[in-house]
This record gives structure tokens, C-alpha cells and sequence, in this order.
């Protein structure tokens, strides 16, 4: 068992991502206040956000490289479950 440093509820281990670095191993915040956290963030920065990525997209061919294959592997993937 573990209190999240954010919401104080105590959770159990597993409610937290693990962080080997740290002397517990796992994060100080439960997953819950880490997801509200990252999707609040989002909303408030969401055009900076798409501004970066468009901007490597653009300038990064073997980003662009890796990303077709990626795609063309994941799409193959989902062809083969239906």
C-alpha cells in the first residue's frame, strides 16, 4: 500500500507506475492523478503540441521513414484479426 502524493489516497502498489530509481520503485503519483495530469496538460497545450509534431513530421525524413513502416506493419496487423 502506498499514499499518492497528490489525491493522499492510499492505493494499492500496482495503482502506480514503477520507477526503479526511486527507493520504493514506483512513482509518487497514482496512475488516476498522473492521467488527469497528462490530459489536462494536453488541453491546455494542445496547439503546441501539434505545432511540434507537424514540425519534425516536415523536417525529419527518417522520422517520416520509420512512421510509413510502422503503419504499413500496424495496418497489416489489423487486417489479419478481421
Amino acid at each position: 500500500m502506498k499514499k499518492c502524493g497528490k489525491c493522499r489516497e492510499t492505493k494499492l502498489d500496482e495503482d502506480f507506475s514503477i520507477r526503479k530509481d526511486l527507493a520504493d520503485g514506483r512513482f509518487p503519483y497514482c496512475l488516476d492523478c498522473v492521467h488527469e495530469y497528462n490530459r489536462d496538460y494536453y488541453l491546455r497545450n494542445a496547439q503546441k503540441i501539434k505545432d511540434k509534431a507537424n514540425a519534425r513530421y516536415s523536417t525529419d525524413a527518417e522520422y517520416r521513414r520509420r512512421r510509413a513502416e510502422y503503419m504499413k506493419a500496424y495496418r497489416a496487423r489489423k487486417r489479419g484479426q478481421q
